[in-house]
């Protein structure tokens, strides 16, 4: 099936029809013998796209779970547009939690679990909102074996934490299991933890990764300049970017 919003649903729906029930990991430890979903969006690079899946879930009755990042290096959580977006994602009742970025190091001498309570608690203040769980960008080995502790979050790479929960992923737009759809269909897993990423499907199905990326960057900086309209008079007029690869790194 192609990266598309039609596609997502047509997979959202397969999964309904299955019998499958989305829940919050907070639900994870539900002794229940029903199929479950806790299915899981990391916001790396694009708050608008997240609203955009969020908007198509909300349709079909599906709820799911949006992890922002704090210290992404491409959208401000803080900003008015994404501060609004979020709002809007937890208005159509999906929940959030914390990407935490573990590659940053800032050498305070606090540890991996306070700063996770750190930016989590600060989420929770700007939201209103409970963060039962963090994921990892780029979880490192440690964080695979269940080494690093999360304190009283659940982390959704641990096996202790999600026992018995068959794991999914869209990284990078390749399917190292068989693909949701399917898994849905045959009921084999009746526990799946299922990761979509929001910026692979809502901007149509481009060819490459790359062409996705280009458009990434032009949403972010579209949101950005908004708040630069509507508040910096020395900014003037609208901008439109323009995106040039350098043929010197090989792309």
């Amino acid at each position: 099936m192609s990266f598309t919003l039609n596609s997502y649903g047509t997979m959202l729906k397969v999964g309904l029809e299955s019998g499958y029930k989305f829940k919050s990991f907070g639900m994870a430890r539900d002794a229940s013998t029903d199929l479950i979903c806790l299915l899981r969006h990391d916001v790396d690079a694009d708050v608008c796209a997240a609203l955009e899946m969020a908007k198509i879930e909300h349709a079909l009755g599906v709820k799911s779970t949006y992890f922002f990042m704090t210290r992404s290096p491409i959208y401000n959580l803080m900003a008015r547009g994404n501060h609004r977006a979020v709002q809007e994602i937890l208005a159509l009742g999906h929940w959030i939690g914390l990407h935490y970025d573990q590659g940053f190091d800032p050498m305070s001498g606090h540890s991996t679990e306070e700063w996770i309570e750190s930016e989590a608690a600060m989420i929770e203040r700007m939201f209103g909102m409970p963060i039962e769980a963090v994921s990892f960008h780029q979880p490192g080995s440690a964080v695979l074996q269940g080494n690093v502790s999360t304190g009283r979050r659940i982390n959704t790479y641990s096996k202790s934490h999600l026992p018995g929960f068959h794991y999914i992923s869209d990284s990078n737009r390749c399917w190292r299991n068989m693909h949701p759809t399917e898994e849905f269909a045959r009921k084999h897993f009746s526990r799946i933890q299922l990761l979509i990423h929001p910026m692979w499907w809502v901007y149509g199905d481009e060819k490459t990764t790359y062409a996705v990326w280009d458009k990434v960057i032009v949403s972010n900086f579209m949101q950005a300049q908004k708040q630069f309209l509507a508040t910096e008079g020395a900014y003037g007029g609208a901008r439109k970017i323009v995106i040039k690869i350098d043929e010197r790194d090989n792309v």
